[in-house]
């Protein structure tokens, strides 16, 4: 089996067409749309930008009061699952929610 390769940095143009036409791009703003009818304009939402990986893991601490952190390690021990996946599966789907309430209509 192969290695995914795996890069902290994000893609980068391949030849120097690719990178002057990403320098135009920045220099005036964004992508050029005028030739395109079917382009609409709304938000780009950062989780949309063309440099997120979805194979990037970004570490964020969590402060939980001692009994909670208790309780946490309690449904570990008890159930199996690490208590990462735990956290991990409550707040993913109540972040889906608070953003489908934040974007609507966008």
């Amino acid at each position: 089996m192969e290695k995914p390769n795996l890069s902290s940095k994000p893609p980068s143009p391949k030849t120097l067409e690719e990178l002057e036409a990403a320098r135009r791009r920045f220099i005036a703003g964004g992508e050029d749309r005028a030739g395109d009818p079917d382009a609409v304009d709304r938000e780009i939402f950062p989780w949309e930008a063309p440099y997120v990986r979805q194979d990037v893991r970004k570490l964020f601490s969590l402060r939980l009061s001692e009994p909670d952190m208790l309780k946490l390690r309690y449904i570990h021990r008890r159930t199996g699952k690490s208590m990462h996946q735990f956290c991990l599966d409550a707040v993913l789907p109540a972040i889906e929610t608070e953003i489908s309430k934040l974007t609507e209509g966008e």
